[in-house]
């Protein structure tokens, strides 16, 4: 596995079940303002308690999906979506 993010490996990161369990893609990102925190989502809006959320480390987010990669540089206060696993990242400014 290729890891291209300048965090460290261990950074915790929320990942939704979805997600983790490999049950959908990651398709929602963000990068939050609140201490750079990572949030890899499958972009539906079905996640209503906290047990639909669970932190992993950001090595293990770039292991369910590599593709994240791409995102390695994205600046604080951006997020970023895709319609599909395979479609490209569109980035948006979080508001």
């Amino acid at each position: 596995m290729n890891f291209m993010f300048t965090d460290a490996p261990d950074t915790a990161c929320f990942v939704c079940t979805h997600v983790l369990k490999r049950d959908r893609p990651i398709l929602y990102v963000t990068h939050t303002e609140e201490e750079g925190f990572w949030s890899f989502l499958c972009g539906y809006d079905d996640h209503h308690y906290d047990e639909d959320y669970s932190i992993i480390s950001l090595e293990e987010a770039t292991a369910i999906d590599e593709s994240i990669n791409n995102l390695h540089d994205m600046p604080i206060g951006v997020g970023a979506d895709r319609a599909t696993a395979t479609s490209q990242w569109e980035p948006f400014k979080i508001s």
